[in-house]
This record gives C-alpha cells, sequence and structure tokens, in this order.
C-alpha cells in the first residue's frame, strides 16, 4: 500500500514535470518564431511614442496624452505576451476578423495583468533605489581620480593613475 501511493506520487510528479519541459519547450520555440515580428512592432510603437512625446513638449493636450497612454500600453501587449501562445498581432491585415480582435483583447488583458505584477514587484536585480543614494559621491570621486591622464601645461607635477592602463612616471 505504501510502496504504490509512493510510486503513483512519483508517477504524478514525473507526468507534471514533463508537461511542464514540454510547455517551456513549446514557449522557447514560439519566441523565436515571433521574435521578428514583436521587434519590429515593438519598434514601430517605440516611433510613434517619441513623435507623440515630441508633440507633447511643444502643445500638451489632453489626446496626446491618451494616444501615449495607448501607446505605452501596446508596449506592455508586446513585452509581456503570453510566452506560450500564438502571437496575435497589433497590426494585422484584416481589421474585420471577430475571433482575432477577441482574442487579442484576451490576450491584451493578460499582458496588461502581468506587466502590473511586474511593476508592483521590487527590482530583485539591481540595487534598490535607497541604496544609491548615497553611492552617487563615492563614484563621482572614485571616477575622478582614477582616470584622468596628465595635462600638458596645467599642474605638470600633479599625475594622476589609471586603474585599467600603466602609465609610466617618466610621461
Amino acid at each position: 500500500m505504501k510502496i504504490e501511493s509512493e510510486l503513483s506520487a512519483l508517477e504524478e510528479a514525473e507526468c507534471i514535470a514533463t508537461k511542464e519541459r514540454r510547455r517551456a519547450e513549446k514557449a522557447k520555440a514560439r519566441a523565436r518564431k515571433y521574435h521578428k515580428v514583436k521587434f519590429f512592432e515593438r519598434r514601430k510603437i517605440e516611433r510613434r511614442l517619441c513623435q507623440v512625446r515630441r508633440e507633447l513638449a511643444s502643445e500638451p493636450t489632453n489626446e496626446l496624452r491618451k494616444i501615449e497612454a495607448a501607446l505605452l500600453e501596446d508596449l506592455d501587449y508586446i513585452k509581456y505576451f503570453p510566452k506560450d501562445r500564438k502571437y496575435i498581432s497589433l497590426f494585422f491585415d484584416d481589421p474585420n476578423d471577430k475571433k482575432s480582435i477577441r482574442r487579442r483583447g484576451k490576450y491584451r488583458a493578460l499582458a496588461l495583468e502581468a506587466a502590473a505584477e511586474a511593476r508592483a514587484q521590487p527590482n530583485t536585480i539591481g540595487p534598490s533605489s535607497d541604496d544609491n543614494v548615497d553611492n552617487d559621491s563615492e563614484e563621482e570621486e572614485a571616477s575622478q581620480s582614477a582616470v584622468t591622464t596628465l595635462l600638458p601645461g596645467k599642474d605638470s607635477e600633479k599625475q594622476q593613475t589609471d586603474d585599467f592602463f600603466f602609465v609610466p612616471s617618466s610621461l
């Protein structure tokens, strides 16, 4: 009895692992397949966003702010689209295709939800904003003392070193 339950638990765990591996392989294949499409769509959106921001800088209007918000949502759609699903393009040919419109709306909601979750989580990769407060002055001092060269005519006795290249003192 005990051995049979352990065996069934192991088989179930193996089945789950196999499904997860297949899902990951499928997501990787789709990422390769749609990378180019997503790249070009992202570039189009980014160019349009730059145009809108330039127009906003010269003459801010509510209409431009709405367009900017919509473009930012489009960027989130591209970035956070579900990896294991067939990508539905933002710029598809047939605007009357009800099925594509419905699926894109569903995936847009999923992508925007994932974007909101990503923004809500603290950045675990880089340093937090609290850590950067005191480091700015230390970094400036280190860069000023380590990376300048000897300028002829100005303080010729004052030689500063470079951490990467060795500069002999006779120069």
